[in-house]
């Protein structure tokens, strides 16, 4: 640890658990919004963002003076948790209605097949999307 103190080191020491599950609940979000980015569909993520992280701004000095820095790190895990299964149900939503839209056929066999030949690219793919 970075001091010498106890009662800092051991209030620090009870937090790593709850600091793990802050990174874990960051890491699903993060992973839900960037597939939402991927299917450029950004608007569940920003609103998501605003919604929960707003409530827990607004809710933070009556967390803080009824809880401390526990209670601060409790409510961080549940903004991040709550924006995770928010956007992963987006995520679930609008990439099942795409899939639904234009099934994936693959073309076996043969040469790769070249596309944009008026343009001049020569473009090489083996999926083709029907």
């Amino acid at each position: 640890m970075f001091t010498r103190t106890p009662a800092l080191e051991s209030q620090v020491v009870g937090l790593l658990p709850l600091i793990l599950a802050v990174v874990i609940t960051d890491a699903l979000q993060a992973v839900a919004g960037i597939g939402l980015i991927g299917l450029k569909h950004t608007g569940p993520s920003l609103g998501s963002t605003a919604v929960w992280f707003g409530l827990s701004a607004a809710v933070a000095v009556p967390v803080d003076d009824a809880a401390g820095l526990l209670g601060m790190w409790m409510a961080l895990a549940c903004a991040d948790l709550l924006q995770g299964v928010s956007e992963l149900g987006w995520f679930v939503r609008r990439s099942a209605r795409i899939g639904a839209a234009a099934p994936l056929t693959v073309r076996r066999g043969g040469a790769p097949q070249q596309r944009g030949a008026r343009s001049g690219a020569r473009t090489l793919s083996y999926l083709w999307v029907s």
